[in-house]
């Protein structure tokens, strides 16, 4: 009786052991198949996004082409335009400066030629100078003999002319601010005359 007893709990810890065994065995292959099924996943999210990409730019390249010849000329004016106005907004940022309109090195040489009572020189410092202040700077020393009357008009004559020199860049800039949006609406008309021509046509 209690050989039977002990056979039977052997019986049941090896029973016991062997499914706890299994069962922790189990786990492995759902792992597995979780990794397949997230790869498949991910396969197909990157073929939906590749897909969908590739849609994007062929909806866009249809609109460019689709739009007849007066519509591809438009977007290349207006693609034209937007180019240009980056490149007068860096060439402004980098050409009107207080140190390219007036720069550090010209006043010290001048104020120094100045203090010797040398005209000559600061006039020469001025000519060997293209910024805006030698361009004014050089109209007064050029009729220094004339008077302060003569020299002021000089000066203020070529301080108006540097300004509209510089205002001229400004300008473009302007012009450019202002066809822009006009293509756009000429495109935008345009292209309800398209839509309703297609209507009339399929009607």
């Amino acid at each position: 009786m209690k050989k039977s007893l002990v056979l039977s709990l052997v019986a049941a810890g090896i029973m016991l052991a062997t499914t706890q065994a299994s069962f922790a065995q189990d786990p492995v292959p759902a792992a597995g198949a979780n990794a397949i099924v997230e790869n498949t996943d991910s396969d197909m999210a990157a073929t939906t996004a590749a897909a969908t990409q590739k849609s994007g730019e062929s909806k866009f390249w249809t609109v460019l082409t689709g739009s007849g010849t007066l519509g591809f000329l438009l977007w290349v004016a207006l693609f034209s335009a937007g180019g240009f106005y980056i490149y007068l907004v860096v060439q402004l940022s980098i050409l009107i400066r207080p140190s390219k309109i007036m720069p550090e090195t010209l006043t010290n040489s001048v104020e120094a030629a100045m203090k010797e009572g040398d005209v000559v020189k600061a006039l020469q410092f001025c000519e060997n100078d293209p910024t805006p202040m030698a361009s004014i700077l050089s109209a007064g020393f050029s009729h220094v003999e004339e008077g302060f009357e003569v020299i002021q008009e000089a000066i203020s004559t070529a301080a108006d002319l540097e300004v509209e020199r510089m205002n001229q860049r400004l300008t473009w800039l302007s012009v450019d601010a202002n066809i822009a949006p006009m293509l756009g609406l000429l495109g935008t008309v345009q292209g309800m005359i398209m839509a309703f021509a297609n209507l009339a046509g399929g009607s």
